[in-house]
């Protein structure tokens, strides 16, 4: 019988838990709204499985040697006093995690991303992986071994029903961010390809080269001789 795993992106839980209860006045309280959302976690849907958290604490020095752009639009939104809160409050969550006993990774030149999909990939054969986070570039990692479950719309993605969600097989999700992009990241979408024209050319042409081809062609044959 296979372990159940569930692996917890750490700064994508802390944002969604963290805004609910913070006071820009009050570090206990800031705090302590934090801890006792993941305590609740932890006991009513956590249950009986083992839990690893992970962290962001530094950008991939990977990624932006390839990319300099890489996330360097990011402006915080937030007054200097609810800066100042969460700069507080986010290392001491990641020590009361870490001194809990729970399993948790973060830094040496690693994004939370890097290590989930390496801990996804080595844990899947004797393990039913769960990663739990709202990031959109986790369903890539889906298979038969491993899904991913959405907080905020309460819905676990999985091989079976992937294509039900997302309107095409699970195996072209790549080829969908590739033309997508990713705001978030700093990551730009083909001109003029959103979501909807993505995945029609997903659903027309398949993968990401064939598309690419196929609209050369056609494009070829719209000239004027």
């Amino acid at each position: 019988m296979s372990i159940r795993v569930s692996i917890i992106d750490g700064n994508n839980f802390f944002h969604r838990t963290f805004w609910q209860n913070c006071d820009v006045k009050n570090f206990s309280k800031s705090l302590k709204g934090v801890v006792n959302t993941w305590l609740l976690m932890r006991q009513n849907s956590l249950k009986n499985q083992r839990v690893i958290m992970v962290f962001d604490t530094c950008k991939s020095e990977r990624r932006l040697n390839l990319f300099p752009e890489y996330k360097g639009h990011r402006k915080t939104s937030l007054t200097p006093e609810q800066y100042a809160m969460f700069q507080k409050v986010f290392p001491v969550f990641i020590e009361i995690c870490r001194k809990s006993g729970l399993n948790v990774l973060d830094g040496d030149g690693y994004e939370a991303d890097d290590y989930i999909a390496l801990l996804s990939f080595m844990l899947r054969n004797n393990h039913l992986v769960t990663i739990i986070s709202t990031d959109g570039d986790f369903p890539q990692l889906i298979d038969d071994r491993i899904s991913v479950y959405n907080p905020n719309k309460k819905v676990t993605i999985t091989k079976e029903n992937f294509e039900n969600i997302f309107g095409f097989k699970q195996k072209y999700y790549l080829d969908y961010k590739c033309m997508t992009g990713d705001t978030s990241d700093n990551i730009p979408n083909i001109a003029g390809v959103g979501e909807k024209k993505a995945t029609d050319y997903i659903l027309e042409y398949g993968n990401y080269e064939q598309i690419v081809e196929e609209l050369k062609i056609k494009n070829a044959g719209k000239k004027k001789p």
